[in-house]
């Protein structure tokens, strides 16, 4: 079996020892570039030869994982007994995964799917990746990326087509990405044609592995992606190249523009600050204009790490005003997590209220974590209408493992409900795991409506995450209204973890419309993801109405992401209208983000869609390749399918390149397509170029849908600046009448 140098971090830290053992070899692989079918023969006989490790009384698979010592000895014994194993052993090892505690770290259990996946695949390719595909979704992902990662090294074109006889989706997808990343590595202008040639594939994986081999030729062939994404692909290039090589990639970067130029310099600083943190952060002062925000902020958190209160004064002096407060925000996260008392005081003698509080919110959970009582009193100085309630709610159940009594003596000591509130819901949480009736009679005691069926839907979680019945007896004792309706969808949301099929004949025989729809929501939240088609046909049996409405778009995209043909061809065929074609809309939205092409096919084939399918289907598409998307526009011969479609590319267009959508507008046939358009782009600008915003929305051709967007654009115009926003109307004939009716509240 292979060296596993794609094993993330926990896991090589976890195998270093086996690891070190294995290249230490005179033969080992690690010290070979050799390519070919011999490899895999060579590669055996090597760990046979190997001295040394594995304790001759762990004798069974079970033993090894369940064992303790050193995980360089588990491994390697364990490497030994799979050389010997023979396909039903390996399925019988896979089985033992799933019944056996193993002992030490997920890490273990990890390491040993790859290792069996890595045989496996030696033996048989197309068995193994039979296998690994029945498996849980993180299993799956590291079984196939032992078998490609196998395969691939002897035989790349057998690998690539293995991974394209995947069925249609997801899974094929990311098959695909694996062997083009391994593939990369020993022919990366053949896997780049593989990824130029298949579309919907992330050329991540392969551009990772090219950048370790050939960094310029990599960073070429990133410039030449289609879409805006190409700029994250030369980043992630020149990431790993200047940990390969600092001076060449420096050279590079100094020849680079706009925003290649962003993306590299926030690579570098990523790249350099884990190895000198000094150094990358007085590039970054140099680099200011070069950076994004997160880049500096990232600088910030890193310095943080050492010497927080030296981050806070270089992101003071250094840093223009929203990216300080950003950066600063970090360092305080940082800072709040490993000294609360220290980073509360620093944070109290700033002199800007509105400053503290946005820097407090990122680290005001570490506090209430690591000191309660700091929290506590931070809130009361600041003012506690400023905290968000979820925060609020982490200090009461701090405050509440410390001492209850005392805890909500500190809850009601504070000025706002709000504040009250979302400490008691913490603290009734803490209580229901040491005494859940004495926390369901403090709930029930509650006058207030509003503050007691908060808390009763932390108790019926908590309830129905150990027993359903006893969460759902809760809610049948109280009367209708708001609590009632809490707690049925907190015991729902818990019980379809556990059975969806029976916490969807509850939910079904539910009377009142309000509890129904809540809890249909709950219950979608989580059976959607494991079966969308279930979960949309039950929504769909349930005969209109919100709850009916609401389950069929949260089922429908679900149902789409994993089997979006079979989505298609049942909404589809569903009458048309409503709830129908709402969600045939989301099923197209998740389906364009794989295979755009396939799914403008199947809805030109429809005899009834709708402008608003179109809408959706181009909006996802481009996002994707706008290039694309717009040549399918163009060529509809509906046009109120192509104006459905052109909206979504206008307004997606517009918010990246205003100037070249603006272009694309002008050159549009006067219609109902180009007033779509130029609504949609209107709508986009109107934040950062009101005038050209409401100038676009006074040339549409349609009086009615002139008038009602020039209105509402210009209301938001007048919002911010009501002296410019009555100027131009004035300026552009309007009279008072509709200057009154645009600018009034």
């Amino acid at each position: 079996m292979k060296n596993w140098r794609w094993v993330g971090s926990l896991a090589i830290a976890l195998i270093s020892g086996w690891a070190v053992g294995r290249v230490s070899h005179p033969n080992s692989e690690a010290q070979t570039s050799e390519k070919g079918p011999a490899k895999v023969t060579e590669r055996r006989e090597n760990r046979t030869r190997f001295e040394g490790g594995g304790d001759a009384g762990v004798r069974t698979f079970q033993e090894l994982l369940s064992s303790g010592g050193s995980d360089r000895r588990i491994l390697h014994a364990l490497t030994q007994q799979l050389d010997d194993c023979g396909e039903e052993e390996l399925k019988d090892m896979l089985k033992v995964l799933d019944t056996a505690e193993v002992r030490g770290s997920w890490g273990k259990r990890m390491i040993a799917v790859q290792m069996i996946f890595e045989r496996w695949a030696e033996i048989d390719p197309n068995a193994a990746l039979g296998e690994a595909l029945t498996l849980d979704r993180w299993d799956s992902s590291q079984a196939m990326q032992s078998v490609f990662s196998t395969v691939v090294e002897t035989h790349p074109q057998e690998a690539w087509d293995l991974a394209r006889s995947v069925t249609e989706g997801p899974l094929q997808r990311e098959a695909s990405e694996i062997v083009l990343g391994e593939m990369a590595e020993v022919d990366p202008q053949g896997a780049f044609a593989l990824l130029k040639s298949t579309p919907g594939l992330q050329p991540g994986a392969l551009f990772a592995s090219w950048a370790r081999v050939d960094p310029v030729a990599a960073m070429e062939a990133s410039r030449t992606l289609p879409g805006s994404g190409r700029t994250g692909i030369l980043g992630s290039v020149f990431s790993q190249w200047f940990r390969d090589d600092q001076k060449a990639a420096m050279t590079a970067f100094d020849q680079l523009e706009g925003l290649e130029r962003r993306a590299a310099a926030d690579s570098i600083l990523g790249s350099w600050q884990g190895l000198d943190i000094e150094a990358a952060a007085a590039w970054a002062i140099e680099h200011t204009a070069d950076c994004s925000d997160r880049a500096l902020q990232g600088i910030c958190q890193e310095m943080s790490r050492d010497d927080p209160q030296a981050a806070a004064t270089w992101a003071t002096e250094h840093l223009r005003d929203n990216v300080r407060i950003d950066a600063l925000e970090s360092v305080f996260g940082e800072w709040a997590s490993r000294s609360p008392t220290e980073a509360a005081e620093w944070l109290k003698t700033l002199s800007n209220p509105a400053e503290q509080v946005r820097i407090a919110r990122n680290g005001f959970w570490w506090l209430a974590w690591s000191s309660p009582e700091d929290a506590v009193a931070l809130a009361k100085d600041i003012g506690e209408s400023n905290f968000d309630g979820w925060f609020v709610g982490q200090i009461g159940s701090q405050l509440a493992g410390l001492d209850m009594k005392r805890a909500m003596e500190i809850a009601n000591s504070f000025d706002t409900d709000g504040f009250r509130s979302g400490m008691q819901q913490g603290i009734v949480q803490s209580w229901m795991d040491v005494d859940p009736d004495g926390a369901l009679a403090y709930a029930m005691g509650e006058e207030n409506e509003s503050k007691r069926s908060g808390m009763l839907r932390v108790i019926a979680s908590e309830l129905a995450g150990r027993d359903p019945e006893k969460a759902l007896a809760l809610a049948r004792s109280l009367p209708p209204g708001q609590s009632q309706t809490q707690v049925v969808r907190a015991a729902v949301e818990q019980w379809v973890e556990k059975s969806p099929q029976e916490a969807s004949v509850y939910v079904a025989g539910l009377d009142d419309p309000v509890v129904k729809e809540a809890a249909v929501e709950s219950l979608m939240r989580r059976w959607a993801w494991q079966d969308g088609e279930a979960a949309f046909k039950f929504a769909e049996s349930l005969g209109g109405g919100g709850a009916s409405h609401s389950g069929m778009l949260q089922a429908a995209g679900q149902w789409a992401a994993r089997d979006p043909q079979g989505a298609f061809d049942y909404i589809s065929a569903l009458p048309a209208g409503g709830s129908a074609d709402k969600a045939l809309a989301s099923v197209l939205n998740r389906w364009a983000g794989e295979s755009p092409d396939k799914a403008a096919a199947a809805l030109d084939g429809m005899g009834d869609s709708t402008p608003q399918m179109y809408e959706s289907l181009a909006g996802t598409w481009a996002e994707k390749n706008r290039g694309e998307a717009l040549a399918w526009a163009e060529g509809l011969a509906d046009s109120a399918a192509q104006a459905g479609a052109y909206e979504a590319i206008s307004r997606t267009w517009a918010g990246r390149d205003p100037t070249a959508a603006g272009e694309w507008l002008s050159s549009l046939a006067d219609g109902e397509p180009r007033d779509k358009a130029a609504m949609a782009y209107a709508q986009s600008v109107i934040g950062v170029d009101a005038p050209s915003s409401l100038g676009w929305a006074n040339s549409i051709g349609d009086d009615a849908r002139r008038w009602d967007t020039v209105k509402s654009l210009a209301n938001q115009w007048y919002q911010r600046n009501a002296n410019d926003a009555i100027s131009w109307m004035q300026e552009n004939g309007f009279d008072d009448q509709q200057i009154h009716e645009a600018t009034r509240d």
